[in-house]
């Protein structure tokens, strides 16, 4: 999956989750930096089937996260089958991905981090402001879901292997989240025809970790994607920005509010007719002075979705 589609799929949980837990709410906390998590260290084991078969192993020591992966994808309709052995390091200044069977390495900036510190510049009260309007989009997200294929979102508490879980249901995927952190103990759904299966199979916590499961292998060099990073602080900037508006839930309903603007995408992909940085032809943002048709009782939920996947699905 590419990077920006993970970090477009992780937005949109994180606005679902801040919507559901009124604690984040509060003034003073930054929504944008994870509490401290119940345990000093942690090695996760998973298994997985489906279209992906394969084995990881997660790592966590206060703030850095690693992901070990060696999977097997089976392609869709019999096409595109492909295996992969990765690394990825996450740390508060820098994300890297490691692709071991190419032997390299692409590094970036934490868009995480960059959310938070654009978040501590602002007021006490733009805070407030601003936490209002993304549990609103949250809830936004998640009435979006429920009028969607009728199924609706199912958020519920339990427990997975002595741990206690958030279980949630949502548009054929159900996913098990270790209560209090950002980890996945347990996902299993189908989306179009692919099935995927991830299980947690050993949980150990407060163990010794090798320090070198977060340092890349020796021999791989890493390259800064600088683009990519100043990419990441530019949409960071962009979308504390977007929700510090006290107007924001009628410019959502309006459907007149890009999340990018004209500039930032010419930027971003090169200018006016001009392909971007890897290839891709240059998207405009929506249209500032037609807005797309809406209901008037809350905010056009297709003009938000293609502003977020112009933001984070690139």
């Amino acid at each position: 999956m590419k990077r920006g589609s993970i970090i477009f799929n992780c937005m949109i949980t994180f606005f679902i989750a801040l919507a559901c837990c009124p604690a984040v709410s509060m003034a003073g906390d930054n929504p944008f930096i994870i509490k401290k998590l119940p345990f000093r260290t942690a090695e996760i084991h998973y298994s997985m089937e489906g279209s992906t078969r394969g084995t990881a192993v997660e790592y966590w020591d206060g703030q850095k996260h690693a992901r070990h992966s060696d999977t097997r994808f089976s392609g869709f309709m019999g096409m595109g089958a492909s295996s992969s052995k990765t690394i990825e390091i996450y740390t508060p200044e820098k994300l890297i991905n490691v692709d071991m069977s190419k032997q390299t390495a692409r590094a970036t900036g934490n868009p995480v981090t960059y959310m938070a510190e654009e978040y501590e510049k602002l007021s006490s009260a733009e805070k407030k402001l601003v936490n209002k309007n993304a549990k609103n989009l949250g809830m936004s997200f998640m009435q979006m879901f429920q009028q969607s294929g009728g199924s609706g979102m199912e958020i519920s508490e339990g427990e997975f292997k002595g741990k206690k879980v958030m279980i949630t249901k949502m548009m054929g995927m159900t996913t098990y989240t270790w209560k209090d952190t950002p980890i996945v103990l347990k996902s299993y759904g189908s989306i179009m025809g692919i099935s995927n299966k991830t299980v947690a199979t050993k949980i150990k916590t407060n163990v010794r970790i090798d320090p070198k499961v977060f340092e890349v292998p020796a021999g791989i060099k890493v390259v800064y994607d600088h683009e990519a990073d100043r990419h990441m602080r530019m949409m960071a900037k962009r979308m504390i920005e977007w929700l510090n508006d006290p107007d924001f839930e009628q410019h959502m309903a309006e459907g007149n509010k890009p999340l990018m603007r004209r500039q930032d995408v010419e930027d971003m992909h090169g200018g006016p007719g001009e392909p971007g940085p890897a290839g891709r032809d240059k998207t405009s943002p929506p249209s500032r002075t037609q807005p797309t048709k809406h209901d008037k009782t809350g905010p056009d939920m297709e003009n938000i979705m293609k502003s977020f996947e112009k933001m984070f699905g690139n």
